[in-house]
């Protein structure tokens, strides 16, 4: 396996409200291949070579800083620096533009025992 991409480094941000520990296993060799910007409402960082982090301010009810990490993330993206975003759950409901990967976790949902599903 090569320890460079074979194409150019993507420039992403990373988004999620506090640190995941998907991030935490993720994101140091994400950051060693691409420029990732971590963008975030919580104290942690994951071991990585961010090329910046971007604070939003944390709300007390989960989610709510999601507005303020949108504006965040849609303002990087206006200004050139990054190319797309990989946003945590709903937590970037608010981008704009912005192409996004949407991730998705279980351990929130499944503590307060949210389930959706499409019944033909």
């Amino acid at each position: 396996m090569r320890d460079r991409p074979a194409g150019p480094r993507l420039r992403i941000a990373w988004v999620e409200e506090w640190m995941s520990t998907l991030a935490a296993e993720i994101l140091p060799g994400l950051a060693d291949r691409h420029d990732v910007t971590y963008v975030t409402a919580g104290e942690e960082l994951p071991a990585a070579p961010f090329v910046r982090v971007v604070r939003g301010r944390r709300r007390r009810h989960m989610n709510l800083a999601g507005f303020g990490l949108s504006r965040q993330v849609n303002r990087l993206y206006d200004d050139g620096l990054i190319d797309l975003a990989m946003v945590w759950a709903s937590i970037g409901f608010g981008l704009r533009r912005v192409p996004f990967i949407n991730l998705e976790g279980t351990s929130v949902y499944a503590e307060i025992e949210l389930f959706a599903s499409l019944v033909p």
